[in-house]
């Protein structure tokens, strides 16, 4: 689900992956690896690219919304 949304949401916003690098200080490698699903980052990669991207860190892991 991360691996999805990650590219998904990343691709919507206009950015690259090296952009998103660049902006979030985050390698573009590592982006690259969540993305394929190869990797599993931790929690504080996930707060850089969620504040990047500026989405939460439920919409980043694909978390259902409560209504």
């Amino acid at each position: 689900m991360l691996s999805h949304n990650l590219k998904k949401i990343r691709q919507d916003k206009g950015l690259s992956q090296l952009k998103l690098s660049k902006l979030s200080g985050v390698a573009q490698s590592s982006i690259s690896e969540i993305e394929s699903g190869k990797s599993n980052p931790n929690i504080s990669t996930l707060r850089k690219l969620a504040s990047v991207l500026e989405i939460s860190l439920d919409e980043l892991l694909g978390k259902p919304k409560v209504v």
